[in-house]
């Protein structure tokens, strides 16, 4: 069988960024207030054009702070300079942020912590912005479904259920454009379906952490972001910069099967931690 770009693609950014936003914004934002309509929130297609808003991968601490001199990120506010929505969609004073995941299948509390953190972030620049008055609302968009996810203040949705609210305004109004982006989202769906039930813990691994952190940017584009520790979050926090340089070897995956299974991220936040109280130069 020859296979297309389209029937390979993995990038969440591919669907987050380019297919989702397409049929969203489509026919007047049609999609855009049907999603609004099935999570309960408000949608009017009468408002002036600025009044809409979609913005893919919002990073309100980088870009609001170069227009802003009161939102520019202080030395211990660096780490919200990675929590970033895949999505910002705004109809008049309401705000929907959108977490997208595709290949990757973290647990519920894995995507309420980056929630949290999109949630820090936009309540930090808001005096600068004229979203003070906007009612934020966050959505988690998995493949799989999420059991274990805070309904009170994240609202959850499987790309299918995304699909279902989206065809209807493909169907009525179709084209080719259209057509294309739902029937490459519904492929990919599967795939990933398929991926979940029969892909193996181990994806790979590299040899020492020096090897994992000059490879950390190319895992995480293709979606993994989870490393085996033993003793999951717990034992990296009392673990040192020793065992972790000394370490025989570190898996990567993209899954989390268990909470032996850690973010990358939080790995590597540890070890450039460790490593600077290492070498910190006791005070005279």
């Amino acid at each position: 069988m020859l296979y297309s770009f389209s029937d390979t693609a993995r990038s969440e950014r591919q669907f987050a960024a380019m297919l989702l936003p397409h049929l969203l914004m489509a026919d007047n934002f049609a999609g855009a207030g049907a999603l609004f309509e099935r999570l309960g929130l408000d949608w009017n297609s009468e408002l002036p054009p600025h009044s809409t808003e979609a913005v893919a991968e919002l990073n309100p601490i980088r870009d609001v702070a170069r227009f802003k001199h009161d939102c520019r990120v202080d030395e211990g506010e660096t780490e919200l300079r990675t929590a970033v929505p895949d999505l910002f969609l705004r109809n008049g004073d309401t705000a929907l942020a959108i977490e997208a995941k595709f290949f990757t299948h973290p647990s519920g509390t894995a995507i309420a912590e980056q929630l949290d953190a999109q949630k820090a972030v936009i309540r930090r620049v808001l005096p600068s912005t004229l979203y003070a008055s906007c009612q934020f609302h966050y959505l988690a968009l998995t493949v799989l479904p999420i059991d274990d996810l805070d309904d009170t203040a994240f609202t959850r949705m499987t790309w299918s259920e995304m699909v279902e609210v989206l065809e209807p305004m493909v169907l009525e109004n179709p084209s080719p454009d259209k057509t294309y982006a739902l029937y490459a989202i519904r492929g990919a769906i599967e795939r990933s379906r398929t991926e979940a039930n029969t892909s193996s813990i181990e994806v790979g691994r590299e040899r020492t952490i020096h090897a994992l952190i000059a490879k950390a940017p190319t895992l995480l584009e293709a979606g993994c972001q989870y490393v085996g520790f033993v003793g999951g979050l717990s034992a990296l926090a009392e673990t040192n910069l020793k065992e972790l340089e000394t370490r025989d070897h570190y898996k990567y995956s993209d899954c989390q099967p268990n909470t032996n299974w850690i973010p990358l991220s939080a790995l590597i936040t540890k070890y450039l931690e460790v490593k600077a109280a290492a070498h910190a130069k006791p005070l005279a």
